[in-house]
């Protein structure tokens, strides 16, 4: 009687630890993309705000499910991502800076290429936001200088890194003159 006791436990026991996975829904490649392109406005509204303002888009218990889930959250949490930038450049200078609305700034700045390493984009962090500044092209002189309208409660804290492995996302990019 004690082996089928334990046997059962033992059954139990492994039956609800890999149970859970064999019945996974699976996620289609649209579908996921689908998901990223709302979990900002997810984390905006949270839960309880999402699923009234969304209560009949199609895959939302699939996108529910997926938000809980760490691994896309840690690969698709903007606003909890560390800054990438390896090292701030010493060699950025503000040149000028115009104030154009609250918390609003157009500002010049200059600063160097490294030694062989050309790149059109700059990474840029202030105390409100973090942006890629994008050049229309690359400039030939060792120096260049730009213009980029920032938001920041105080420009000349702004820290400026080229972003030498720079990853397209149209929601941080802005175009620098």
């Amino acid at each position: 009687m004690q082996k089928i006791m334990v046997f059962l436990l033992a059954a139990m026991l492994f039956g609800s630890y890999f149970l859970p996975d064999s019945f996974a829904t699976s996620l289609k490649k649209s579908d996921e993309i689908r998901c990223t392109n709302i979990y900002p406005k997810f984390l905006i509204m949270g839960e309880d705000g999402f699923q009234k303002r969304y209560p009949a888009y199609p895959i939302m218990d699939k996108c529910m499910m997926l938000f809980k889930d760490p691994n896309f959250i840690e690969k698709n949490n903007f606003n909890q991502k560390k800054s990438k930038i390896s090292e701030v450049s010493s060699n950025a200078k503000i040149l000028t800076v115009i104030k154009i609305g609250q918390e609003k700034f157009l500002t010049k700045f200059n600063m160097c290429y490294n030694e062989n390493q050309k790149t059109k984009y700059i990474q840029i962090i202030t105390d409100k936001e973090e942006i890629v500044g994008k050049s229309f092209r690359l400039h030939n002189e060792m120096c260049p200088s730009f213009w980029i309208e920032i938001y920041a409660n105080d420009p000349q804290k702004t820290l400026f890194s080229w972003d030498y492995e720079h990853k397209y996302n149209h929601k941080i990019e802005r175009k620098m003159l």
